[in-house]
């Protein structure tokens, strides 16, 4: 077909069409999206404006004055004593030398058109500024929330006290008896003065009391005036004697005493020592009443074989009670039961129950120990009998507290050396750590079997035979300071009549004198004893190995510590003792190292 010219085909005239239609609809979006963009951030209300006037406002703060700098004379919060009279102003001297770097301007003068504000010299305008300190009170409210001072004590009648001085190299304890009478004798201790006091003079298996009216009194001229002198000083420097003071009664010459020594052969070496205390056996000490918890393992970790014989082992420790003790048996498990609700009298139908309920027992369920210990603490505890508690077990917790760093220091916190706990570990492969330091902390010890479970029975019968004569408890050690003594441990076990309380210490090597004081109760009243050592006199010749049996001691007393705070100060003294003296640190897995 054939079009005349200047006319466009119509197919290619609708080609162009839609060209045209699609590249605005492009434009159209582009600009859309453009102009959605720039507004997105815009309020359409009226509260832009005064937004945007108030940000100006905040973003150009007002114009500060010119900062104006001024240098006292003094310091303003230092009051001084001395006041200069004011001085009249004087003009600046202009043949005056200028100062290296001028002062700054003063504000008292201002500054003229042809000087710049802030650097006119001032040195004229000093002595202008008053040298009187500003007054600068400081408020404090007081309030008086309790009234802890009697207004009667200031009508008292006051005394002057003269002064007493000090003996020179005076002993830091007064002993009781003549301590140049002391002699070994034949090797079994020391041989105090026969006095009458304290246990001398009265027959065996008899205590002294505080109170008592019988008790002898010296029979020499010299003791009687020494007391009429001390009461007269007594009453002189108080009104009334103190109702509450402690009271001691004197026991030196019933103790015998061992005393070994060995002296490093080094200049300057250090001088160990051991001092094994005992009721002396031709004058014995009573044995006293005691209260005895038989504590039981009955769990699953337990084997029903080594439970067996422990069973046979307390039922005989039954018949070793004395007539005046008193007992109970606990076992625990997963939960804790005790034989009888209270304390119970030793007789054979008490014995009979208790014999009962311990051969019920059975291995079963899991072992709570920390539990246990704390149904120990809820017993009631008589203070005038030794409160002896012997536990078997193999130490492994499986319940509750497991920890055995948690066991021993919290235990140990709430006992506070009331308790005597005496550990047996069934066998070897018990857990050392938990018992030895259970133990050691509360006054006790450990033992364990080595062997075989068939020597169980034996073993543990004798190991409570070995706690059942008390004859006395809560015992305290204290040396002389003048020696430098360091002696464990710090804390004992009781005093008993068929075994030896061992004491191990170490002192500089030029020491030679040691002062020891005990105190300890026993049927209700306070004893003491004050013993006196020279080493050159009364020492018998030591080996080497008390030098290591004392750091063996020290050993325990930092895992001790360590168990009940754990410390890094602690290992790096474990480590200091490794290194000096050769011995081992145990229990390395169970203290983290």
């Amino acid at each position: 077909m054939n079009l005349p010219q200047g006319f466009a085909h119509p197919r290619s005239y609708h080609e162009g069409h839609w060209f045209l239609a699609l590249s605005a609809l492009i434009l159209s979006v582009s600009l859309h999206l453009l102009i959605l963009a720039y507004i997105a951030d815009m309020r359409l209300d009226a509260t832009d404006l005064a937004d945007r006037a108030r940000d100006k406002t905040e973003t150009q703060p007002p114009p500060m004055p010119p900062l104006r700098v001024e240098r006292l004379p003094q310091d303003p919060f230092r009051p001084s004593s001395v006041e200069r009279p004011d001085r009249p102003v004087q003009a600046p001297d202009a043949a005056r030398e200028k100062p290296e770097q001028p002062e700054l301007a003063s504000p008292l003068k201002p500054a003229t058109k042809d000087q710049v504000a802030d650097t006119m010299p001032a040195s004229a305008y000093r002595d202008a500024i008053s040298t009187r300190a500003p007054m600068i009170p400081r408020q404090d409210v007081v309030a008086v929330l309790e009234k802890r001072i009697d207004n009667r004590l200031a009508t008292l009648k006051r005394r002057e006290v003269s002064l007493v001085e000090r003996r020179p190299k005076a002993p830091d304890f007064a002993p009781a008896v003549d301590a140049a009478a002391r002699r070994f004798e034949g090797g079994t201790g020391l041989r105090p003065a026969n006095m009458p006091f304290g246990f001398a003079g009265l027959q065996d298996g008899h205590l002294p009391s505080s109170s008592d009216p019988t008790r002898p009194s010296r029979p020499t001229r010299l003791a009687n005036e020494a007391r009429t002198n001390a009461a007269a000083v007594l009453s002189e420097r108080f009104a009334k004697p103190p109702e509450n003071a402690q009271r001691f009664v004197a026991m030196d010459d019933r103790l015998a005493i061992a005393f070994h020594a060995y002296r490093e052969p080094q200049e300057g070496g250090r001088l160990y020592f051991r001092i094994a205390i005992q009721p002396r056996t031709d004058k014995p000490m009573p044995v006293l009443p005691k209260d005895l918890l038989l504590v039981q393992d009955s769990s699953a970790s337990l084997a029903e074989e080594r439970l067996y014989f422990s069973r046979l082992a307390l039922a005989d420790a039954l018949s070793q009670l004395g007539a005046s003790d008193r007992f109970n048996v606990l076992a625990f498990s997963d939960q804790s039961t005790l034989c009888f609700p209270a304390w119970v009298p030793v007789n054979e139908t008490n014995r009979a129950a208790a014999r009962t309920f311990i051969g019920a027992l059975r291995s079963t369920g899991e072992t709570d120990l920390f539990a246990s210990l704390q149904r120990m603490l809820e017993i009631p505890r008589d203070p005038e009998r030794p409160f002896v508690v012997v536990m078997v077990t193999d130490g492994r917790p499986t319940a509750g507290r497991l920890a055995s760093t948690e066991i021993i220091g919290a235990f140990t916190k709430l006992n506070d050396g009331a308790l005597s706990i005496f550990g047996f570990g069934t066998h070897a492969r018990a857990n050392t750590y938990l018992l030895d330091m259970l133990t050691y902390c509360n006054r006790g010890e450990t033992r364990l079997n080595r062997a075989s479970r068939w020597t169980l029975q034996k073993e543990i019968t004798d190991f409570v035979a070995s706690v059942r004569q008390p004859v006395m408890h809560d015992i305290r050690f204290a040396f002389d300071a003048a020696s430098g003594s360091e002696v464990y441990p710090k804390q004992t076990t009781s005093l008993y009549a068929d075994r030896p309380l061992e004491l191990f210490g170490s002192c500089a090597g030029d020491v030679r004198e040691l002062a020891l004081h005990m105190r300890g109760r026993a049927g209700g009243s306070n004893y003491d004893a004050v013993i006196q050592l020279d080493v050159a006199r009364d020492a018998q010749a030591g080996e080497v190995e008390l030098r290591t049996r004392w750091a063996w001691q020290r050993m325990y007393h930092v895992i001790g510590l360590y168990a009940r705070d754990p410390k890094p100060l602690y290992l790096r003294a474990l480590e200091r003792l490794n290194a000096d003296y050769g011995i081992p640190i145990p229990y390395g897995n169970e203290m983290g190292r």
